[in-house]
């Protein structure tokens, strides 16, 4: 009775260190296994920081390549806007010169500036014996030889008595006593204006045997200024 007592008990011994045994083991696998789980965890989450560092690395140098890139195009634009705007400048200012030498060629402007200024008048003298009064008087004629002189010689304007004489629209014509310009009226003494090279106009009107010379051998007055600014205003007529 003894003897199996002793073998139940030993037999329960067996199975409670076998248990254990078995819960030892147990602990251990959990253990092990928790740390395999950690470990790979841990893994993971480092690999996953590196690929996110990468990726934001990437997105980062693709936005500093879009920003060079927008730079660079807002560069290009803002310099063909300066170009455009310089050539547009450009443009409307050749326009404006032409526009104002079309102008001053038309008469539809005042000009100034540097020329000569010539007074004209009747001779004073008592014509002679069998001579006629009219040699010694201002005809159209002689306004007409004039004003081709003076644009012979470079004139830009001119104008007799404030009448702006344009090429084929001022005829000069006598009508009696007086002469018209351009359909307006003018009388002695005469001064023309004209602008341009004042030395070479003034050099060109008082040139030995010119026209200026014959009509003070009539006794014609004629006198010749230079001047740095002279106005001749616009034409008036249509």
């Amino acid at each position: 009775m003894e003897n199996r007592r002793n073998d139940v008990e030993g037999r329960e011994n067996k199975r409670k260190w076998e248990r254990v045994s078995l819960f030892c083991i147990f602990v251990l696998l959990c253990f092990l296994l928790y740390q395999n789980i950690d470990n790979a965890g841990v893994y993971v989450s480092a690999r996953t920081r590196f690929n996110m560092s990468m990726e934001l690395e990437s997105l980062r140098s693709e936005t500093d390549l879009l920003r060079a890139y927008r730079d660079n195009l807002q560069k290009k634009l803002d310099e063909s806007q300066y170009a455009l705007n310089d050539l547009k400048i450009q443009y409307e200012d050749v326009l404006q010169k032409e526009l104002s030498e079309y102008e001053a060629l038309a008469g539809k402007t005042d000009l100034y500036g540097q020329g000569i200024i010539l007074f004209v008048q009747d001779g004073m003298r008592e014509p002679k014996e069998g001579e006629s009064i009219a040699n010694y008087i201002i005809h159209d004629l002689d306004l007409q030889i004039i004003v081709d002189e003076l644009r012979n010689a470079g004139a830009e304007a001119i104008s007799i008595n404030g009448e702006r004489v344009m090429y084929n629209k001022s005829a000069i014509k006598c009508v009696g006593p007086v002469i018209m310009i351009g359909g307006r009226q003018v009388a002695p003494p005469f001064e023309i204006r004209a602008i341009g090279n004042r030395n070479e106009l003034a050099a060109s009107m008082n040139a030995p045997g010119g026209f200026i010379e014959l009509l003070r051998g009539w006794s014609i007055q004629v006198e010749i200024d230079t001047a740095m600014y002279i106005e001749i205003p616009k034409y008036k007529g249509e």
